[in-house]
């Protein structure tokens, strides 16, 4: 039976390109403090760069967790192994297959349904052409297969590079504008935040982005990240009331 492996090269590329944003993000609010002139003091850029290097180390944790699952192709059987720690999908139960292709035409990711409502995600794989024609080559003539491709090209060098500066931009720029409000408009921008809180809390609990991609152990990743998100969410909603 075919295995297919994660490719060390792409998982390295998303690293660099997680390192790249960081300092995009740093050097762009440092050019929004300037030109906005809006201060921002070395606590609030030391807040900010704790925060993002506890996120990274999240994210590099997944991402060499990552490296060492492995996909079995079989005619009847598509399983997804992690060392010792297995989950098999029937080729059978695919109802719908969508494919993400990069500007170059080379795979990013493919999104597998399910029958049973169960769905899973396979990225970073070497030989992604091949898994590609050797998964529909087993699937039944009736599941639907639709490919897509990414607008922009999210590899180019200078892609993350400049990212970071209008998101830096952009948000230093609201927090500028928050400070200028009275209370009863603090109030409704809280309130607002809170509702985006909350639903990013329930997608995460209701989808299951990540163990969808890293498999069911990273399950509780999702679970415990929702609830963050909905109680931060709880917390700015009774907050407004206090305002």
């Amino acid at each position: 039976m075919p295995e297919y492996v994660i490719s060390k090269t792409e998982i390295n590329r998303i690293k660099k390109a997680y390192a790249t944003l960081l300092i995009s993000l740093i050097v762009g609010q440092i050019l929004a403090s300037k030109i906005l002139h809006f201060p921002i003091t070395i606590i609030n850029y030391f807040y900010f760069i704790i925060a993002f290097f506890l996120l990274g180390v999240l994210s590099f944790r997944l991402l060499n967790f990552l490296l060492h699952i492995k996909i079995v192709l079989s005619t009847q059987m598509l399983e997804r192994i992690n060392n010792k720690t297995s989950e098999s999908f029937l080729i059978k139960n695919i109802i719908k297959v969508k494919i993400k292709r990069t500007t170059k035409n080379t795979i990013r990711e493919i999104y597998i349904w399910l029958q049973d409502g169960k769905s899973v995600f396979i990225s970073a794989i070497e030989n992604f052409e091949q898994f590609r024609n050797d998964l529909i080559s087993k699937l039944d003539k009736n599941v639907a297969v639709r490919e897509m491709h990414e607008p922009i090209d999210f590899d180019h060098p200078l892609f993350y590079s400049v990212l970071g500066l209008p998101i830096s931009f952009i948000g230093v720029y609201l927090i500028k504008l928050i400070t200028n409000f009275n209370y009863a408009r603090i109030g409704i921008a809280l309130l607002v935040f809170s509702v985006y809180l909350l639903v990013i809390g329930i997608y995460f609990i209701y989808a299951k982005p990540i163990s969808k991609r890293y498999g069911n152990k990273t399950r509780i990743i999702d679970f415990a990240f929702g609830i963050f998100m909905i109680c931060s969410g709880i917390i700015c909603a009774v907050l407004t009331k206090t305002i």
